[in-house]
């Protein structure tokens, strides 16, 4: 009998309950009633329920909860089981290549069974599967016993497909890997298999029949048996994957679900063997041992093969991706190309361009063509307008950002003339941007306008002297409030107990230094509260109100520590600044430093005003004066930079240094060179720009032992100021100057520190 026969033999039993007699019965009342089409009107389907939802949505409504698609969703590629179609596509890209075609292939069905299975042998698995599915004949024969060699030979030409478990035949295997994405509970077509239960379950279905596997949340065992959760989990199935039609990479294996019925049945047998071991019967350890090192190898063995298949899948989709990912950036080149025939700005094309991506994967297209691109272009038209807005509203942040940058040249032109002095009390340029013209200049939407030289000069200078003006007149005000004396004196800024405080540069927070005298505090004028500098630029040239601070306790200590130097309390800031004394405070408790012993630090004044107003609990009576021996010694012992080797000095008869300022020397040798002044006096010929964050000085240690206070007589008077300790003071004198005995006076002398 030939494969025809066996066939139709096959589908003729399967299908003899077809009677011939009721289909022409059927057919003849259908025709019956057909002359009745007239009386009737067409249905309004609206009023039939579920007349307007998607399947999704239908299957929703019947299954009771909402119907999710894969995280993958916008994804075009990930649609039913795109491991068989990525297969099915290379065979059929393969097939093209094959120059012996036979557009006819009856005669196969002429030809013995024997000779056809043999042929079958040389299909692609997936072929056998797509076999079985097409006629009963086809499935009866190669369901049937004499078609197992044809699946093993089949199988074992395809080593790359993962092999059957022992448990599956072939077959069952086959309709695993290549079978529709349908979920075996919903019917959802979003369900790829999973290879540790052999099931498919959508989303939905992944998450209300499988439970997370989190040793704290298992219930199984509880008590004295808690720890028998850990091993419950070496012992049943598991699976990584979390989305129904994708799998884990190997960097995805931190999560896991497992079944729990599975997971009940598995507690019971454990519990079994624990029943024994808790009543003392004989061997029930060592037989729960082995329970568990048999299955944990049953286990592990599966878990292998799971993760093999699972790697399997992750390369087809993988493999699409990549396809997928290319073939929307060619779309996305096309569109471009449409999009700029139509008219579209290049710059705004390009500004959509992730727009145009994202639109192509949401409106999943398939098919490049100009219907795909009919069915995009509503929202590639919002997304081209938004860049539109984009580019307009950065083009105009550019001109504005260009013309400010135009104003602050001019800023900075018309600060050169003016006196060096006053370029450390000026603000940004950004304060001069709501003032008239210049306003008028940035603001304005005409990409021809202009803004004159002279005008915008005219209009700078003067701000200059207001500018100036307001911070005088706000820093009296701020002294008005504490009935500060001798105020109406015009000098009274420049008094030392002028003492000021920026809270964005406080001592007590930042290690800052108060703020004596107008020089000090005009540097600190234009500062903002930390509100205000969120804004890019101010809403007015002159903020109300100031943000510093009048100190009191600050004006007591500069009183007191005047008072120690023997000065008047209407001495200025200028003078206070240049003296070389040093004070210290008897308050604080003896400090050390690494390979010295304890002592006090050795402040400056302003330093020593700053330390009062940082540390309240610390009295002003409690500062000590060094003397002037000491302090001679502390001057040379000080590590730190003085102000003279400090890059914050500029000529006063030119605008050199405008742009960078100098040392000390520097700016003298430039006076002597360039303007011809032998002798040139700071404040007259050169100044001393402030900074608002000042390089910190480290002051000296003051040993508080009296060995210390000694020095030598016989140094030169560079090195004279050195102070020593007694022993080493005479060990020095031995071995540097050659004086085995030295005598007090002669050789060495003691000072006083205080």
């Amino acid at each position: 009998m030939d494969l025809s026969h066996f066939i139709q033999d096959t589908d003729n039993t399967a299908s003899y309950d077809a009677s011939p007699t009721m289909e022409c019965s059927e057919l003849e009342e259908f025709q019956s009633l057909s002359h009745l089409a007239d009386e009737f009107s067409v249905l309004d389907c609206s009023l039939f329920p579920f007349c307007v939802l998607r399947d999704s949505d239908l299957r929703s409504e019947i299954y009771g909860f909402s119907r999710g698609t894969s995280l993958y969703e916008d994804r075009s590629l990930v649609r039913g089981n795109y491991v068989a179609g990525y297969i099915l596509r290379e065979l059929r890209i393969q097939s093209r290549k094959n120059t012996q075609t036979y557009p006819e292939l009856c005669f196969i069905f002429d030809l013995p069974p024997e000779l056809v299975f043999e042929i079958f042998e040389h299909l692609q698995p997936i072929d056998l599967y797509n076999l079985i599915r097409t006629s009963k004949g086809f499935r009866s024969l190669l369901l049937g016993p004499q078609a197992r060699a044809v699946w093993r030979e089949t199988f074992s030409r395809h080593p790359d497909i993962p092999s059957c478990p022992p448990d599956l035949s072939l077959p069952e295997w086959a309709s695993l890997l290549f079978g529709p994405s349908t979920c075996d509970h919903c019917g959802c077509n979003e369900a790829m298999p999973d290879f540790s239960f052999r099931i498919r379950k959508c989303n939905n279905c992944l998450s209300t029949t499988l439970e997370d596997s989190e040793v704290e949340n298992l219930p199984y065992f509880e008590d004295e048996h808690a720890s028998q959760n850990d091993v419950l989990l070496t012992l049943i199935k598991r699976t990584h994957r979390y989305d129904a039609m994708a799998y884990p990479s190997s960097g995805q294996m931190y999560a896991t679900r497992h079944c729990a019925k599975e997971a009940k049945s598995r507690a019971a047998e454990m519990k079994q063997f624990l029943v024994a071991i808790d009543s003392n019967q004989p061997s029930a350890q060592e037989a729960y041992g082995i329970f568990k090192a048999e299955t944990a190898s049953a286990v592990d063995n599966i878990m292998e093969h799971v993760q093999a298949c699972n790697a399997w899948c992750f390369n087809f989709y993988n493999l699409l991706d990549d396809e997928f990912t290319e073939r929307v950036s060619r779309t996305v080149e096309r569109f471009s190309k449409l999009l700029g025939r139509m008219g579209y700005n290049p710059k705004d094309v390009e500004g959509a361009r992730n727009d145009i991506h994202w639109t192509i994967y949401e409106c999943c297209v398939r098919k490049h063509d100009s219907k795909a691109f009919r069915s995009c272009l509503p929202r590639l038209e919002i997304a081209l307008e938004d860049a539109k807005w984009r580019r307009l509203s950065e083009e105009r942040e550019e001109l504005i950002s260009q013309r400010k940058k135009e104003v602050n040249i001019i800023y900075k032109d018309c600060q050169r003339r003016i006196d060096p002095a006053c370029w450390q009390h000026l603000p940004d340029s950004s304060h001069c941007y709501e003032l008239d013209i210049i306003s008028q200049y940035i603001d304005s939407h005409e990409q021809s306008a202009t803004l004159d030289l002279d005008t915008a000069a005219q209009i700078i200078l003067p701000f200059f002297d207001q500018w100036l003006a307001y911070g005088k007149r706000g820093l009296l005000e701020l002294m008005s409030k504490h009935h500060i004396p001798s105020l109406s004196e015009e000098n009274a800024l420049d008094l030392a107990t002028s003492v000021f405080i920026c809270p964005l540069h406080s001592p007590e927070d930042f290690d800052h230094s108060v703020l004596l005298g107008w020089e000090d505090a005009a540097v600190h004028l234009e500062c903002k509260t930390r509100r205000h500098y969120r804004d890019p630029q101010p809403t007015r040239p002159f903020p109300e109100p100031l943000l510093l601070q009048y100190s009191t306790t600050g004006r007591k200590a500069v009183l007191y520590l005047l008072g120690l130097l023997g000065m008047e309390a209407s001495s200025s800031a200028l003078d206070v600044e240049a003296l070389e004394a040093r004070f210290t405070c008897a308050s604080c408790p003896p400090d050390s430093r690494p390979g010295t012993m304890k002592g006090r630090f050795a402040m400056k004044f302003k330093e020593s005003v700053s330390h009062v107003v940082s540390r309240p609990d610390h009295s002003t009576d409690s500062f000590l004066l060094l003397s002037k021996e000491a302090t001679e010694s502390v001057v040379f012992h000080e590590s730190s930079p003085r102000l003279e080797g400090e890059l914050s000095w500029s000529c006063k008869h030119c605008s050199l240094h405008f742009e960078s300022y100098v040392s000390r020397d520097s700016v003298t040798q430039h006076i002597q060179t360039i303007h011809a002044i032998p002798e040139p006096v700071q404040r007259v010929d050169f100044v001393y720009q402030r900074q608002k964050d000042p390089r910190r000085r480290s002051p000296h240690l003051i040993g508080l032992d009296v060995r210390r206070t000694y020095r030598c007589k016989k140094c030169p008077s560079l090195r004279s100021l050195r102070l020593w300790q007694l022993r080493r003071l005479l060990e020095h004198l031995d071995d540097e100057h050659d004086v085995s005995e030295p005598v007090e006076n002669v050789d060495w002398y003691e000072i006083d520190i205080w």
